[in-house]
């Protein structure tokens, strides 16, 4: 069994087909996307004032806990502008235009907030990490009762 796996493994990662960093989403689902992203960030304001309020932030983990939820509604605020950006560019801004997966754009203008915008991925790894250590030290360290 194990050695099925291990070379799964190697063909996954050895013989990979190509995969594109920029997906297009220039398609009438967009709307609904924005919309998730909209309501996505509402949700997250609601629980980001509920636990300061209930003051959450004092007990072991939810400090980074609460943090990850701010830098996670940061990166759905990058991600939302990054979309309305993607909606925007014209086609000369690319140096690729004709190709359905715009590879490369010229750092210039509105396709510069298009490329800062669509460096996400920072906020979203950041907010996991800070997640995980929240969770963790929860689980580590339980409250002793009182």
């Amino acid at each position: 069994m194990r050695f099925r796996l291990w070379i799964s493994l190697l063909i996954i990662f050895f013989l990979p087909a190509r995969a594109w960093a920029i997906i297009p989403q220039n398609y009438p689902g967009i709307y609904t996307h924005q919309l998730a992203h909209i309501f996505f960030a509402i949700a997250l304001a609601v629980i980001i004032v509920h636990k300061i309020r209930k003051a959450y932030w004092r007990q072991r983990g939810w400090k980074h806990i609460i943090v990850s939820f701010m830098v996670l509604l940061a990166w759905n605020i990058f991600a939302f502008l990054g979309h309305m950006e993607a909606l925007r560019m014209k086609q000369e801004y690319f140096i690729n235009p004709g190709t359905v997966y715009k590879e490369a754009v010229r750092m210039q203008g509105p396709a510069l907030a298009y490329v800062i915008c669509r460096m996400d991925q920072v906020f979203l790894v950041a907010a996991m990490i800070l997640f995980y250590l929240g969770v963790k030290r929860i689980y580590k360290e339980p409250e002793k009762p009182e």
